[in-house]
């Protein structure tokens, strides 16, 4: 009798120490996966107003709508396992895709109003600035995700 509990208990301990194992990879794997989207998102956002914003009407219809900015695919997904990250990292990560969609929202509106016709060169540079001022705080959030860094100037006029 004695040998079955220790057994059970030996089991327990086990288990317990396979799944602390199976979670930290699993949080390894969020960390991944939300620091990868937000630093693609980022590149291609800032790529796709750069390009509206510097060359505005001069696009065809066509390319205006190729610049729309990309959709989140994993962020959305994901979200309910915020709480696996710490405290402060979780609120970090939630104000930065929060500030990418709205970042998206803005390039969305930069297309439609250079497919109308409605560029304006200081309008979608002080958009720009705004742009730049939030990579700062997203590239900190992929470093504190642990994700890799986009390499290069994304807003060359900016040097981020």
């Amino acid at each position: 009798l004695v040998a079955i509990l220790i057994g059970a208990l030996w089991n327990a301990h086990l288990t317990r120490k396979r799944d602390k194992l199976l979670r930290q990879e699993e949080v390894s794997a969020l960390r991944a996966a939300l620091a990868g989207e937000l630093a693609a998102a980022m590149e291609l956002t800032a790529g796709r107003l750069f390009q509206v914003g510097t060359v505005g009407n001069g696009l065809s219809g066509p390319m205006l709508q190729a610049l729309k900015p990309p959709d989140l695919v994993l962020w959305p997904k994901l979200c309910d396992r915020l709480g696996w990250l710490d405290g402060a990292l979780a609120a970090q990560v939630i104000k930065a895709f929060s500030l990418l969609e709205w970042q998206m929202c803005v390039l969305r509106a930069c297309v439609d109003e250079a497919a109308q016709g409605n560029f304006d060169g200081p309008r979608n540079r002080r958009r720009r600035e705004m742009f730049a001022r939030d990579m700062r705080m997203w590239k900190q959030t992929i470093a504190a995700l642990g994700g890799e860094l986009p390499e290069g100037l994304l807003l060359p006029e900016y040097g981020v």
